[in-house]
């Protein structure tokens, strides 16, 4: 079982089924979530399971964009405004800077003169529990949760990219809907990808996850959802192979952020945007989903 933190606060709960896992296990994991009032969706195992494997490809690309010039605020804003409740740097200084810092330094990618979010840590700037982060916080102004600009910390920032190679060949600023779908697309393509490893069994499983588990406006209806139904997927591969190619950044980011990983339009995904029509629902999408991925993990 895992539970989304604070876990007396959030009702998700991802039920992971191992290769192993029996029906009888799975079914007694998911009775108990309920009786516990929680909201269960029953996923594969992989580093990460369905939420926080998407949550990767979003963090990535608000860190090629920090990279690029735009400071946290620039990234937050069109992410809020799109109707997440925080963006990804507020996210990090909600949850704690030093959780990813010290993943890194155990998988042995903790570089501070690469990585500013590394250099952030070493400075003691962990978010909300040191009362700096991406953002400063003082416990008089919104009981010391209200993010506030630090222009200090941009000014580091901006001297720490100037002795960076220049990310892209771009020098065009991105818009607010370019920093948002940046961020998004590439989530919704990792979901594309769950759902041909059969990690994830439906869109639906997925939206479910975002709106219990990580604040997805639920008018929106679930990154799956607002991708399948609002975007449309074959704007949505076109528009993610645009960005590709303006964007793309230089070998070293490239790599750091596995770029073509991320922004190469999945299997699953460059399939159903060629074969589906825009008005498709979600029995037709479930349907060929189905006959597209024989041999399903779950």
């Amino acid at each position: 079982m895992h539970f989304f933190s604070p876990a007396n606060i959030m009702k998700l709960v991802e039920i992971v089924k191992g290769a192993n896992t029996s029906s009888e296990t799975t079914a007694r994991v998911a009775a108990m979530t309920k009786r516990l009032r929680k909201v269960g969706v029953v996923v594969g195992n992989c580093d990460g399971f369905v939420g926080n494997r998407m949550l990767a490809s979003y963090t990535d690309e608000a860190g090629i964009m920090l990279e690029e010039g735009l400071d946290p605020p620039a990234i937050d804003g069109p992410v809020r405004d799109f109707g997440m409740p925080m963006g990804p740097f507020q996210m990090g200084d909600l949850a704690g800077n030093d959780i990813t810092w010290r993943v890194r330094k155990g998988k042995g990618t903790y570089n501070p003169e690469k990585n500013f979010a590394d250099a952030l840590c070493d400075m003691g700037r962990y978010g909300q529990k040191t009362q700096a982060g991406w953002y400063k916080y003082d416990p008089k102004v919104g009981r010391g949760r209200m993010p506030l600009p630090d222009d200090d910390l941009y000014a580091q920032l901006a001297d720490f990219r100037s002795r960076q190679p220049k990310v892209n060949r771009t020098s065009a600023a991105a818009t607010a809907d370019e920093v948002a779908e940046r961020c998004f697309f590439p989530l919704v393509n990792e979901g594309f990808r769950l759902l041909e490893e059969g990690i994830a069994r439906t869109p639906a499983d997925i939206d479910v996850i975002y709106v219990y588990g990580y604040g997805w406006p639920a008018w929106r209806g679930g990154p799956m959802h607002w991708a399948v139904h609002q975007e449309g997927l074959r704007s949505l591969v076109q528009k993610m192979d645009a960005y590709r190619s303006k964007y793309e950044p230089n070998a070293d980011v490239a790599e750091r952020y596995s770029y073509d990983y991320r922004w190469t339009p999945c299997s699953l995904l460059r399939a159903a945007a060629a074969a589906l029509p825009e008005a498709t629902d979600d029995a037709d999408l479930n349907a060929f989903m189905r006959a597209y991925r024989k041999g399903s993990k779950l």
